[in-house]
Parts: structure tokens; sequence; C-alpha cells
């Protein structure tokens, strides 16, 4: 028999899988109570698929060197005190990594997890925070939990209230877990587990001997991550600058030509970058019209933005007089402004094929260029002056056309994410008014005023009332006079009269009264109720 160890990590950098491989060397060396233990290391994201572990390792490692602003922004939202520290366990992603982590344990059955990447180990803290431990009606459960971290610092990410135990790099890094609630004697200031060939002990002077520099010199280590990320040549531009005598050992990492990069003073000033623009309408390339490279460039980009132009400017790429084809090409297309961003590009080759894109006139037209400039020569490993003078340096042509060029779909979905955000963030903005209204509603110095108001709309409505009560009762009396009146009038009528038998003198018009008014011989109309008649006058 013998114990198993679960050491997890995530391959986003090269830190976090070192000290996991560190830790399983010497753990294995070790026995409890006689039983030999046994370590496997698993990478996270390799668990959920190959497919999942290239998106997120390779995104990483090129934001982080590609867009190191934009990712330590990323790093630094994540860790805000807005965000809460447990809002990861609900993602889609902690999700399906706990799922395929639930199928791991129920296989290994460990008896501990040890973690160096925060990934694993909130997924794991999900689990066990549903599966805390064995019982008569659950077998499953999750072994204690230690995490390993492997930073300077304690973001958020690493904090999980299921973790049993932290093993911290410093004792001030204890002091940032205790400041955000973690319990102090659930964290071990052990430092950062290192191979063991680093505790090996060598004396100081003979190392420096034989680097060539002298041994009793104070001296500085400058060195990055195994992606070469972090902007080294401004860290070191500053050292230079203190007044101290001093010698500094530079490690670039992947950065294989840093030396001939520092050699060149001002031609790669970082304040000389220009930003690549973020939705191009049309892509200058410059460099063979055969071959892979403008074929994987027009494919890449047309991929992720089919509306982008792609204008080529073919240069011979390897050479005798390449290199002064290629700056002739960058100022004529600077010149007659054809292009947004250039490309440019080869692919790879030996030293001397690649030999024209170190050239100085290669350099100068790059550096002169106002049309920002993304260099894109050889493979990953390759470095050229070009690189260093470049705007932007990509690994390879199908980067550099990824880089360039922003993908429709990623930024459809970015707007909808944005939208969604804004939206949630409306939603929220009404229920705090709602609430603010509500309480306004309550507050007494408004429900008073509103009941004043109210006393005087009754007030109001009462008189209303009134006026209209007024109102009718002088229509009725009005119209009962005028209803006499009509009475009056009607009898009055002469008609009334030829009703009740008598008859109406008419002449010329006028109606007879008296007899004075008629004459011998006057023509008459006599009118009565049935019709009229015409009548003479004889005495």
């Amino acid at each position: 028999m013998s114990k198993k160890v679960l050491i997890m990590s995530a391959s986003t950098g090269g830190g976090h899988n070192r000290a996991a491989k560190a830790m399983k060397d010497e753990i294995e060396k070790k026995c409890i109570d006689g039983e030999h233990i046994t370590c496997e290391i698993i990478d996270s994201l390799k668990l959920i698929n190959t497919t999942m572990d290239k998106i997120i390792s390779s995104g990483y490692e090129k934001s982080a060197k590609y867009t190191p602003k934009a990712w330590g922004g990323v790093y630094k939202m994540s860790d805000a005190n807005i965000v809460s520290k447990h809002e990861y366990k609900g993602n889609l992603f902690n999700t399906l990594l706990a799922s395929k982590l639930k199928k791991l344990l129920k296989e290994r059955k460990p008896d501990l997890i040890i973690g160096t990447h925060p990934f694993p180990m909130i997924a794991l803290s999900t689990l066990k925070k549903k599966y805390p431990y064995r019982n008569a009606f659950n077998s499953f459960f999750v072994p204690p939990l230690i995490s390993v971290l492997t930073d300077y610092t304690a973001h958020s990410t690493y904090i999980q209230d299921e973790i049993d135990y932290y093993i911290a790099g410093d004792e001030y890094v204890k002091e940032v877990l205790i400041s955000e609630g973690v319990d102090g004697d659930k964290i071990k200031p052990y430092g950062i587990p290192v191979e063991k060939s680093f505790l090996e002990h060598r004396e100081k002077s003979v190392v420096l001997e034989e680097l060539g520099l002298a041994p009793d010199k104070f001296t500085v280590l400058l060195m990055g991550g195994s992606f070469g990320a972090g902007n080294i040549k401004d860290t070191l531009k500053e050292l230079l600058e203190i007044d101290r005598d001093f010698q500094i050992i530079v490690i670039t990492g992947r950065n294989e030509t840093l030396k001939e990069k520092l050699e060149k003073e001002g031609l790669f000033d970082q304040s000389h970058k220009k930003p690549i623009p973020m939705m191009p309408k049309t892509i200058g390339v410059l460099t063979s019209n055969t071959g892979a490279v403008i074929r994987d460039i027009i494919n890449v980009s047309t991929r992720r933005n089919p509306n982008v132009h792609i204008r080529l400017f073919p240069v011979p790429v390897q050479g005798e007089g390449a290199g002064k084809k290629i700056a002739e090409g960058i100022e004529f297309m600077n010149k007659n402004k054809l292009a947004d961003v250039l490309i440019v590009a080869r692919g790879g080759g030996s030293l001397e094929d690649l030999w024209p894109f170190n050239e100085e006139v290669v350099a100068r037209a790059i550096y002169n260029s106002e049309l920002p400039v993304i260099s894109a020569v050889g493979h990953e490993t390759d470095f050229t002056i070009a690189d260093f003078v470049a705007d932007l340096r990509a690994p390879t042509p199908s980067a550099a056309a990824e880089l360039a060029v922003t993908d429709i779909a990623e930024l459809e979905l970015k707007l909808k994410s944005y939208q969604n955000r804004y939206k949630q963030a409306l939603v929220r903005k009404i229920q705090f008014m709602k609430l603010r209204y509500e309480k306004c509603m309550a507050n007494k110095a408004f429900t008073g005023a509103l009941q004043r108001v109210n006393e005087k709309y009754m007030l109001v409505d009462m008189k209303v009332k009134s006026m209209e009560h007024i109102i009718t009762n002088k229509l009725q009396k009005e119209k009962a006079k005028a209803q006499n009146l009509i009475l009056r009038l009607d009898s009055l009528s002469p008609l009334k009269t030829l009703a009740r038998g008598y008859g109406i003198i008419l002449k010329d018009g006028v109606i007879i009264k008296k007899k004075e008014q008629l004459k011998k011989e006057d023509e008459v109309f006599i009118k009565l109720q049935d019709g009229e008649t015409k009548a003479k006058i004889i005495e």
C-alpha cells in the first residue's frame, strides 16, 4: 500500500509546473508510517480537453507577452474588492473542470491534493463544499486541500474557504492572506517550492568569475518569466539610471537577442511604439508574393474579418539587396498611405536567410514609418533587429494576422457581454432608484406634504362639486322660465285665435283691426283655420 498525492497545476507559465515537479521529486522520497508516497502531476487545463488547454495557455501567453497592460488590468480587476472571491465557482469553465475532477478523484482516490494554480483549487473547493466528507449516504468526498501560492502576493482566486492549508512564499504573503480573512493557523510561510539544484551552495565569487564579472561588485539579477513576460528593457533602463556602481545579470527567458536590442539605443524605445488600430480596413503586407506566408496571412485575416482588405507589396525576403527592397517597400506604403497597418513577414530559415531583417536600412525604415508595423519574421524562437524596432512583434506570420485583424465573432461576443453588463447595471440602477423612491415615500417630510396636497385636492373637489350643483340648479330654473314663456307665446299665437273659430282680415298684407281702415270697394283677404279667401267691401 502507498499514499497517493495529486498535484494540480496548469500550463499558464512555467512557474506552476516547475513548482509541482519540485514537490513531486521531494515528496516521493518520503514515507508516512512506512508507506511509500506516490505523486501524480495533473495539468488541469489538459484534463478538460486539448483544445481548451491550447486556447487558455496560448491566450495567457500571448496576452502576457504582447498586451501586458491589458493582461495586468484584467489581473487587477479580478483581484479587486468589488469582485467576490467566490464568484468563480459558478462559471461555466469551473463547472466543467469540477465535473472532470470529480471523475478523476473517483478513479485515483487520492489521500491528499496539492495545488500550484488557483483554477483547479477553485473547482476542487466547489466539490468539497458539496461533498465535505464521506458518510453512509455519500461515498465520494474530497480529501484535504493544500494550496501553494507560487506568487509573492495573494490573488483573490487563491483564497477559498474550503482550502485546508496554504503554503506561502513569505511572511508578507501570510499577512496578506490574514488580512483577507484566512485563519493564520492554516498558513505556512515555507517559501515557493524550487528544484533541489537551486539549494546547492556555490561561492558567489566563483560564479561571478565564471560569468566574467567582478566578484567583489554589488550584483543585480534581472529576469522575466518563462514567456519572457515583463518589460525587461524598461526595467534595465531604470536600473542603469541609478547613480551607484553595480553590475547586472539579465536572464531573458525566450528573448535570446536582448543584448542586440539593447545595443541599439533609441530605435527600440517603448515610447516610440505606435498602437495597432483595432479595426483596420486595409492590411499592408511586405513579403514574397509566392510561398505560404501570404496565403497564411490572407486565410487568417479573412477568417477573422471577411471585410478586411489585404494589400501585398511583393519584396524579396532573402539574398543580396533584399533589405533595401524591404525598406523601399515600407517607405512607398507610407508615402502613398496604402494601408492602416503594415506586416513585415517571412517564414523560417537560417540566420543567413533572415539577415535582411537585421540590416540597418530596414530598421531605420520601420522606425521612421508613420504606419504601425508588425514584424513576423521566422519562427517563434527567431529574433531579428526588425522585431525590436517594430511596434509589435509576432512569433509567426499567422500570429501577425491575428494581432492585426480583430476577430468579428469575438467582437460580437464582447459587445453582447457589454450589452448584458450594461443591461444588468441598468436593472440594478432601476432597483436602486425604486428603493430610494419607496424610502422617500415613507419619509414624514414627504408624506406630510403629500397629505396636505390631498387635503387641498379634496377641498377643491368639494368646491367644484358645489359649483356644479349651483350651475345645474340655475340651468333648471332658466329652462322652466323658458318653457313658461313658450307656453305664453303659444297662447297668444294667431293660430290659436283661428282655432277658436275666428278669422283674420288682411289688406295689402296688413291685419285690419278697425273699421276705419276699410272703405267701399277695398279688396281684402280673410284668413281662416282651414285656409284663406278673397273678399270685397260693398258698403
